[in-house]
């Protein structure tokens, strides 16, 4: 199970599960572009902030499709897990995911 704590996310599960390795194609949520489908690899932040996000369903392996992009500061519109959600651009920049 993950641990919302800090640093747990980004240590133990990043390392057992290669999220951490420097891949090359790995971005935030943020820097996706409009149609584009990413597979969420890590969780950045705050217990309560990633619980909020695994509760939400970005667990780690899930895709995630970018539906738009509103202005280049603006927030991200993506579908998750069947669901429809709008995201500050600021919690996109946290979720780090991989292309394709």
């Amino acid at each position: 199970m993950l641990r919302g704590g800090r640093g747990w996310h980004r240590g133990r599960w990043a390392a057992a599960h290669g999220a951490a390795s420097g891949l090359a194609q790995e971005s935030t949520l943020a820097q996706a572009q409009a149609g584009e489908v990413v597979t969420v690899q890590e969780l950045r932040g705050g217990g309560r902030f990633v619980q909020r996000l695994l509760d939400l369903g970005f667990l780690p392996g899930t895709p995630v499709t970018v539906v738009r992009r509103f202005g280049v500061q603006g927030p991200v519109e993506v579908v998750v897990q069947g669901c429809r959600l709008g995201m500050r651009r600021a919690e996109a920049e946290r979720v780090l995911v991989k292309k394709g």
